[in-house]
């Protein structure tokens, strides 16, 4: 009788034992797996839901477009949230989606590619990793392509210089204007373009840029009027004013925000109306064929609310 008690009592203690094992395992951090395609998670949003009480997150080769929010998130300093990269993987989040359109040759210009429109709106773009170039004028190198012997980098080069007699901005009633005329270096006069409309980028004080859209332009002429963005006016007081053409011997622009201005290997023009892709290719590249990606989030965020 006391044998029998004596295994029923051991009995017991090993299945109490195994039971604390098995709890032990269950509430260890759980992991899991992001995958670009197939697995059971393809964002890490979608992952989050399987971790609400910390664990970790392995996201695998690939790039990824999301916006993580963190909510309602229950995990501890024992038992935190860890999202990682798989060891040896190329993880990028970098806010560009992958556009997969059909492309067609542009009825004004046998060397450039007209897309289908697209999903959303972008402002960058790049084609088999190489970043391209907003249509601008005058032309430049790609900054990024021989960094050290671009002309991106060379205003005398790349941008055009204001006659600083011919050159000002100031505030009547109200209204703030500027206006500038270029050097007739780069001849501005002789493009035949209308660049009203068009955006300007201006380095017209040494330490500050502004972008301005054109105004009172005519084609054939050198001198044209521009007027800041609103949410820059907003930012403008009568000392700023006054400083924006302190130093009008300083003053460089260039354009940008044209399909006219389109016109050489590695630029592009997205037309926001009709929410199509203007590509002049760079040579030997088929768009037909090639990975194609627009940025349309400047950044990833990872924002987390506590609960």
């Amino acid at each position: 009788m006391k044998i029998k008690q004596f295994f029923k009592l051991k009995s017991v203690k090993n299945i109490y034992f195994l039971f604390l094992i098995a709890s032990i395992n269950f509430i260890e951090a759980q992991e899991v797996h992001v995958y670009k395609s197939g697995g059971s998670y393809n964002t890490v949003s979608a992952a989050l839901q399987a971790v609400p009480n910390g664990g970790t997150i392995i996201v695998h080769e690939g790039v990824y477009y999301e916006n993580v929010q963190i909510n309602n998130l229950q995990a501890t300093a024992n038992n935190p949230l860890v999202i990682k990269a798989n060891p040896g993987d190329h993880v990028v989040f970098d806010g560009t989606d992958t556009i997969d359109v059909n492309w067609s040759t542009y009825s004004g210009n046998n060397n450039i590619l007209e897309s289908e429109p697209i999903s959303r709106h972008i402002w960058q773009l790049f084609v088999n990793s190489t970043m391209q170039i907003n249509a601008r004028w005058p032309n430049a190198d790609n900054p990024f392509d021989e960094f050290d012997n671009s002309n991106w980098w060379d205003r005398h080069e790349s941008w055009c210089k204001a006659v600083k007699e011919q050159s000002g901005f100031e505030e009547v009633g109200g209204v703030k204007r500027g206006w500038l005329t270029e050097n007739g270096r780069q001849n501005m006069a002789a493009t035949g373009i209308d660049f009203n409309g068009k955006i300007a980028v201006l380095n017209v004080n040494s330490m500050e840029s502004y972008s301005g859209f054109i105004k009172n332009h005519e084609v054939g002429s050198n001198y044209f009027e521009y007027q800041l963005h609103q949410s820059v006016y907003n930012g403008l007081n009568a000392s700023n004013v006054a400083t924006i053409h302190k130093n009008r011997s300083h003053a460089y622009f260039f354009f940008e925000n044209g399909l006219d201005l389109l016109d050489v290997p590695g630029e592009w023009y997205y037309d926001k109306d009709t929410k199509k892709i203007y590509v002049y290719p760079l040579n030997g590249i088929n768009l037909s064929s090639a990975v194609i990606r627009g940025k349309s989030v400047s950044y990833t965020h990872l924002r987390a609310h506590e609960t």
